[in-house]
């Protein structure tokens, strides 16, 4: 006979034995099976109302080792009636296994032969009835002796376990953990649920590690957060490549928290696992109802069953710490910068941000922050200067300070020469800026291997041309003008790049006699404007510039040699040998443009090949007949001619037709070498300090006004001031200076003593007078003839007196300050001399009272 047909006779035999215990109800019947104890023991009737409605009575009948976890009828009390459509006998056996309560401690797993894995627990210890997957068995062990089974009788229903992602949904939803303390699972849920069907397969009958939100914050920044998380949204906007790589590291980090195989229950021993990275995981028991892998991490709630696996879920995870390796351009997704990574892969610049080049050069990234920068298109050009090849720390660079840096772009071999172009930074009020114009965002930058990233208010602009350059604030238009002149605002390229030494701020207005020279000289202009120009690259933050070749626009070779100024360490010294002079370039002030850089100058220099001279600047000031005065006499002739160690001031020509002088004029040396100043006290009178001793011995006070606006007094005499209207150097001699004043000198300012002198006499003149006029009063009612006499005497008296005072007021005579070289018509009447400048009320001539009839300056 087969065993097909033995099976069915048995199976018949045991239906009939089954149905005869039911008719005759004798419970003494040497043979039951689980259905008989389900029937003879009446908590259990409507669980097996449902059994036998669903037609699983003969299925259960042809069982054998198996277990069944009946509900008793207070379940269906307190769980509501269960609809029978959805009733599946599978949610209550376990194949295979024979459950006896009384012989199982600890918690035991059943993941073999079941629809869903089975947590069992029977924590005997602790006097807590046995539970299986949260329900409690409230009537253990009911063994049938015709089969080889147990019945479990159980509290509450056994419901089909959610999914993985359910089971995420369930714990984030139910996030009170043992201690007391909220822990959250939304960043584990959201990762999931993204990868929602590669993550449904890889947890399919597995563990899965349940990472909480702690883990992250643990071992993970916002930026790396973001990326894992794709925060922004990005990923299907880059191109295969990039989302290819990215979502294989989100893969990695899920794969990390899945183990192959169900493990869980009580671990004593300790298990070797594998994640699905094929990284090993040890599995131990941390105490009766917890599970702790690698010696380190403890689960927060452990065993949580889903549809296909088992979970535990931890608050801190170490093992997700090093999964993901960083580099700069996961950064940069994090930082919702992904259309820049777009451009650098368009480009072919994406090694720039990739992990080989962080491992062998420092790099600092400066990105547009994407929130104000949403229409931002970058050339090639434009990206390269986004990064610099070094390490910058702004916190290091201290405030008020401006440096510079070398970018990537030195793709410019037409314009720089192959030198790349430089960027700096400025420290100002409200913190940093990138060429006086890009706000950096973050003061601290993102650090990653060794990339610096900042993020910046607006994309970063190559330098324009020299114009669009130059801040307008700097006040050059005297200098850019110049160049305008010569055609240099659009200098063509050299493969070196320019420096350009521009002389702005009130550089000209110091020296304006110079530069009124010059701006009727195109000859001088152009001697002047191209030693200016040099062609190589010269910054203000190298100091290692010693003896450098080079060229200037007109082609001669030079040398350059750069030293920091001992007085200010802001100030950096260029020295070069075509000019007598340092250019005094102030640190950091560097204007970049297209090819090259400008340094703004506060001094003027002149090149030695420039010739300014002292003849030069008289003819300027258009006082050719106070040089024609000098030229009458060698010595002071040589002097100009030569440019001796000689300043001179010379009066405007408005001014010396007021007074008269002209080359009749006596006394003319004499009044010339008071207007001629020795060069050791020039620089106190271009400085406006110290005592000022002319040729004739005279000494000057200067007193400073406002700013370059002097005033010159000579000593002992105070009511005579000399202003300087305009100034201008010889470029022969520094020490030789024509300094254009508002009137001459005259010689009698210093003979006022003799001219005093004669003051007692017109007080007793007056005196007597006074006397008359107070005898003729009393007199005049007794003899009026004697009246008449001395009326006719004080009248006479009277004439004399006023003539003197007239003549003593001629120093009176007033100037107007302002005559200069535009200022060049004849005198008027009234500027003619002494005898015009009397009182027009009286038809009598002045007295003559000088010492002699002469014309004494």
């Amino acid at each position: 006979m087969s065993v097909r047909v033995t099976y069915f006779l048995l199976v018949a035999l045991l239906n009939f034995f089954t149905l005869a215990n039911a008719n005759n109800n004798d419970n003494t019947f040497p043979f039951t099976t689980v259905v008989d104890i389900l029937s003879d023991n009446v908590e259990f009737s409507t669980f097996l109302r449902k059994v036998q409605r669903n037609g699983y009575v003969p299925y259960l009948n042809e069982l054998q080792n198996f277990t069944l976890l009946a509900p008793v009828n207070s379940a269906f009390l307190a769980n509501g009636k269960d609809d029978d459509t959805i009733f599946d006998i599978e949610n209550y056996l376990l194949h295979d296994l024979i459950l006896e309560t009384s012989s199982t401690d600890g918690i035991l797993v059943i993941s073999e032969s079941v629809k869903f894995p089975f947590v069992f627990e029977n924590l005997q210890d602790e006097g807590a009835a046995p539970i299986i997957n949260g329900v409690s068995i409230v009537d253990p062990d009911l063994k049938p002796n015709f089969q080889n089974a147990t019945v479990q009788g159980i509290s509450g229903f056994i419901k089909t376990p959610p999914g993985p992602l359910g089971l995420l949904a369930d714990l984030d939803a139910t996030n009170l953990y043992s201690s007391g303390e909220y822990v959250t699972f939304q960043y584990i849920k959201k990762l999931a649920t993204q990868c929602y069907t590669i993550f449904e397969e890889l947890a399919q009958n597995n563990t899965l590690l349940i990472p909480a939100d702690n883990t992250f914050y643990e071992y993970f920044n916002k930026i790396e957060i973001n990326y894992l998380l794709d925060y922004f949204n990005q990923m299907k906007n880059v191109r295969q490549q990039v989302q290819e790589s990215w979502q294989w590291d989100r893969m990695k980090f899920l794969k990390s928290t899945i183990t192959k195989s169900i493990i869980g229950g009580t671990i004593k021993e300790g298990i070797q696992g594998y994640n699905l990275n094929k990284e090993p995981i040890l599995f131990k028991s941390a105490n009766v109802t917890s599970i702790m892998v690698n010696n380190s991490s403890i689960s927060t709630d452990s065993n949580l069953v889903f549809d296909n696996g088992l979970a535990h879920s931890f608050k801190m995870l170490d093992l997700v710490s090093n999964i993901i390796e960083f580099d700069a351009e996961k950064y940069l997704h994090g930082l919702n910068n992904s259309k820049f990574v777009q451009e650098l892969y368009f480009r072919d610049l994406q090694h720039l941000i990739g992990k080989q080049t962080a491992e062998n050069a420092n790099i600092t990234i400066f990105v547009p922050d994407p929130s104000t920068n949403d229409d931002t298109t970058f050339t090639k050009s434009m990206i390269l200067y986004h990064f610099v090849n070094e390490h910058i720390w702004l916190e290091n660079l201290g405030s008020s300070n401006t440096h510079l840096f070398k970018s990537y772009f030195c793709s410019s071999n037409k314009r720089l020469g192959g030198n790349c172009q430089m960027l700096k930074i400025s420290s100002t009020v409200d913190g940093f800026r990138i060429n006086e114009k890009v706000k950096i965002l973050n003061p601290k930058p993102y650090k990653i291997g060794n990339t610096l990233i900042y993020t910046i208010s607006e994309d970063v602009s190559l330098p324009g041309d020299l114009l669009l350059s130059l801040p307008p604030f700097y006040h050059c238009s005297i200098s850019l003008d110049f160049m305008r002149q010569l055609n240099l605002l659009n200098l063509a390229p050299n493969h070196k790049g320019y420096t350009i030494f521009l002389p702005c701020f009130d550089a000209w207005n110091v020296m304006d006699l110079n530069l009124a020279y010059l701006e009727r000289n195109i000859s001088a202009i152009n001697i002047m404007i191209k030693n200016y120009i040099l062609n190589d690259l010269f910054y203000s933050n190298n100091l290692s510039y010693a003896n450098v070749k080079t060229t200037n626009f007109l082609g001669q070779n030079l040398t350059v040699s750069a030293r920091s100024n001992v007085d200010t360490s802001k100030i950096v010294e260029l020295d070069l040998d075509t000019f007598d002079t340092p250019f005094k370039v102030e640190s950091g002030m560097d204007i970049l443009f297209d090819k090259g850089v400008i340094h703004p100058l506060r001094d003027i220099s002149f090149p030695k090949e420039l010739n300014i001279t002292l003849i030069d600047l008289i003819k300027t000031t258009q006082s050719g007949d106070f040089l024609d005065m000098i030229e009458k006499f060698d010595d002071l002739r040589s002097i100009v001619s030569g440019d001796a160690a000689f300043s001179i001031m010379v009066p405007t020509r408005a001014s010396l037709f007021r007074e008269g002088i002209n080359l009749n004029s006596t006394s003319l040396k004499d009044f010339l070498e008071t207007h001629f100043i020795l060069g050791n006290s020039t620089r106190n009178l271009l400085q406006c300090n110290g005592q000022i001793t002319t040729k004739s011995g005279k000494h000057l006070t200067c007193q400073e006004m406002s700013r370059e606006n002097y005033l010159l007094k000579f000593q002992d005499i105070n009511d005579h001031e000399l202003r300087i209207l305009r100034k201008g150097c010889s470029t022969i001699n520094n020490d030789s200076c024509i300094f254009l004043i508002d009137r001459p000198i005259s010689l009698k300012w210093f003979e006022q003593e003799k001219y005093y002198l004669k003051l007692p006499g017109v007080a007793i003149g007056v005196g007597i007078m006074l006397g008359a006029l107070l005898t003729s009063a009393l007199c005049f009612v007794l003899i009026l003839p004697i009246g008449k006499r001395y009326r006719s005497k004080r009248d006479d008296i009277g004439s004399s007196s006023q003539a003197l005072l007239a003549r003593g007021s001629e120093n009176t005579v007033q100037y107007d300050s302002t005559d200069n070289v535009g200022n060049l018509g004849a005198p008027s009447s009234s500027e003619m001399g002494f005898d015009t400048s009397y009182s027009s009320n009286t038809n009598r001539m002045p007295i003559n009272v000088s010492q002699d009839s002469r014309n004494i300056i």
